[in-house]
């Protein structure tokens, strides 16, 4: 099985699995999509957010100081170059479960 982390229950096969396993039924899984706005001044939050928790950390957990900097500034670009009068739109997915005990 796969290491629980914060993004184990992302997978909906897995999480369906689980869900069973613990003796769950009628289990009814949708991912959900929607947007965050969010403002200019919120990215350096946003920006050391995914690089501590998820993939990004992952691969930077090994990186030289001069590396992290570097992916902290493509995020930063990445976010800033999608503006629209100091707003940020952000997309997120969810998974929205349901499940009878």
């Amino acid at each position: 099985p796969r290491q629980p982390d914060l993004f184990s229950l992302a997978d909906a096969d897995q999480l369906r699995s689980i869900l069973a396993a613990a003796g769950f039924h009628d289990i009814d899984i949708h991912a959900h999509n929607d947007a965050v706005v969010t403002r200019e001044p919120d990215i350096p939050r946003i920006v050391a957010a995914r690089t501590h928790i998820g993939p990004v950390a992952e691969l930077l957990r090994t990186a030289d100081a001069d590396t992290t900097a570097r992916v902290h500034e493509a995020i930063t670009g990445a976010l800033r170059a999608r503006l629209d009068d100091g707003s940020l739109r952000l997309t997120r997915g969810t998974l929205l479960v349901a499940a009878t005990a």
